[in-house]
Order: C-alpha cells, then structure tokens, then sequence
C-alpha cells in the first residue's frame, strides 16, 4: 500500500510503500523503532505493525515476516 510517511510519524509527506503484518504481541516492542518498523497502520497495533518497504529490510527478512504473519492470522 502507498501512503504519505507522514501518517506513520515522519517528519515528511513522501509517498512511501508499506506492508501490515501480524507478529506475536511479545514482539511488537522490540520490533517498533519508528524509521522501518511501525505500529500497524488502520490495524491492531497490538499484533500489527507496519513495515516500510524502502529498502532498509532484506527481501529474506520481509518474506520471512509475511510467512510467520500468515502463520499466525491462521
């Protein structure tokens, strides 16, 4: 999904890519850093957080996430 930055935080309007995934609420903590990690944009921010997709995080990394996130929608 493309939204401006700025709706996760950031201090500008670019347009950037973002994915939703679902991850354990143990792990949202340590996960959410404000630059590549959010908490889930229009979700659940208990066991959603969003991830940019500009580059910061490997593909392996992303794909990763999105089948442990698959796993755990169930």
């Amino acid at each position: 999904m493309t939204i401006q930055s700025s709706k996760l935080g950031r201090s500008d309007d670019s347009l950037i890519e973002i994915v939703n995934i679902k991850v354990s609420p143990q792990a949202i903590a340590s996960l959410v850093d404000g630059e590549v990690y959010f908490p889930g944009y229009h979700m659940n921010k208990k066991h959603w957080i969003t991830l940019c997709l500009d580059g910061s995080v490997s593909t392996a990394e992303i794909l990763l996430r999105i089948d442990n996130s698959f796993n755990l929608a169930g």
